[in-house]
C-alpha cells in the first residue's frame, strides 16, 4: 500500500493511514478476501487494465459491500505499481 484516502480508512480499515503504509491486502483482510483484491491485482500487472468487483466484509469496522472499479498498472524508474481508482458500494446504503 502505498496511499489510501482517508474515507477509505475510516470506514473500512479504522485508525490512520500511517498504519498501512508499507503492508499489502494480506496484512489487514481476511485471506479469502486477501486472495481476491491479489489476484486482480496481478491481472492488472500482467495485463490490460480490468474493471474489478471485489466483495469485501471489514474486519476491523464490520463494513460489508463489494468495490467497483478499475485497476492497472504502470511502471516508473524500472519498478512496476498497480494502480487503482473506483468506489465502495455498501450494503447498508
Amino acid at each position: 500500500v502505498v496511499i489510501l484516502s482517508e474515507a477509505y480508512i475510516t470506514k473500512l480499515l479504522g485508525p490512520k493511514v500511517i498504519h498501512y503504509v508499507g503492508k499489502t491486502d494480506f496484512d489487514f483482510w481476511p485471506e479469502d478476501i486477501a486472495r481476491i483484491f491479489y489476484a486482480n491485482d496481478e491481472q492488472a500487472r500482467t495485463h490490460e487494465p480490468a474493471w474489478c468487483e471485489e466483495r469485501f466484509s471489514s474486519p476491523l469496522t464490520g463494513e460489508k459491500g463489494t468495490f467497483e472499479g478499475f485497476k492497472w498498472s504502470f511502471t516508473s524508474q524500472g519498478k512496476t505499481f498497480v494502480a487503482g481508482a473506483g468506489r465502495g458500494v455498501f450494503d447498508n446504503e
